[in-house]
């Protein structure tokens, strides 16, 4: 091709890549279109889990909340209501008013985030790592929901899963961080939703 061919398909070239520049910005668009789609999709997917399947782990991140924190509203989640109620009802027994347990409860995850605190130091972040994941026969589900039953007086019939998870647990703050590996959590399914299985009087005797 010429210099004097190449002047006069310059007009032509010029066309040819304006259209193809079109073609591509059209094609990007539709792209991102179906990538955007795609995102706002799988949001509302994950959304739809985590509403009607509620993680098993939710009462564990409620425990370490509390320990963080030295919230005892964050703890109070880790049991059914009526669990906490009944606790506290039992309290009320040994010698001390209902409306203490509370109280109690509050001094006891304060006392304890301060230790925590003592030796991490300030801007204490307690995380986790689920190392395993032990799903209850019907036999030790019996026998869970028997001792919760016992425990707190639930009802049996309403305990439908448990399981046995273990995990790493790192604590860090401004002296350092360590990780326990080995850390055993029981928890259980009660109307519908998932709790943690502890004493909450366990140390109150």
């Amino acid at each position: 091709q010429n210099g004097l061919e190449k002047i006069l398909n310059k007009g032509t070239d010029k066309a040819m890549n304006e259209e193809a520049k079109t073609r591509f910005l059209h094609l990007d668009k539709r792209k991102l279109q179906i990538i955007a789609f795609a995102i706002l999709l799988l949001a509302i997917v994950v959304a739809v889990i985590i509403l009607l399947y509620p993680q098993k782990t939710t009462p564990i991140d409620h425990f370490y909340k509390a320990l963080q924190k030295g919230n005892v509203e964050e703890l109070q989640k880790c049991m059914p209501e009526d669990a906490w109620s009944y606790a506290a009802g039992k309290y009320a027994e040994s010698d001390f008013r209902q409306e203490d347990f509370q109280d109690y409860m509050a001094e006891v995850i304060s006392e304890t985030n301060t230790a925590l605190v003592d030796f991490y130091g300030d801007k204490l972040k307690i995380s986790y790592t689920v190392t395993n994941n032990k799903e209850y026969d019907n036999e030790l589900l019996a026998q869970l929901a028997s001792v919760l039953s016992e425990k707190f007086a639930l009802d049996q019939t309403e305990i439908t899963e448990a399981c046995e998870i273990t995990v790493d647990t790192t604590s860090k703050g401004s002296k350092g961080k360590q990780t326990e590996e080995g850390d055993l959590f029981v928890v259980y399914k009660y109307n519908g939703k998932w709790y943690l299985f502890f004493d909450p009087l366990s140390g109150a005797n």
